[in-house]
């Protein structure tokens, strides 16, 4: 399924000192994981926005309008260089 949800969770590493093992998070970083199947899809910088491919879908059917759009959009669209395309087993090949 391409339209799966996409949750965010901290990134922690194991850290052994003197024998001892702790959890530590990473700063500045966030795991996207797939809701539906709990995957790890990346990680990525705290301040990035998810942007789904529901999202990029329907962008693309609005020939990138973002105004559209939800208001967050707005500022990751520019109109001139927006090019859709589709490949291999997609809902819209």
């Amino acid at each position: 399924d391409w339209f799966f949800p996409i949750e965010e969770a901290p990134v922690l590493v194991s850290v052994t000192h003197k024998g001892v093992a702790r959890d530590v998070r990473v700063p500045h970083k966030k795991a996207l994981v797939a809701a539906d199947t709990g995957h790890i899809v990346g990680i990525v910088g705290a301040g990035y926005k998810v942007f789904t491919n529901q999202q990029a879908v329907t962008l693309c059917h609005n020939d990138g309008d973002a105004s559209l759009q939800q208001p967050a959009l707005e500022n990751l669209v520019d109109p001139f260089a927006r090019t859709c395309e589709y490949a291999g087993d997609h809902p819209l090949a």
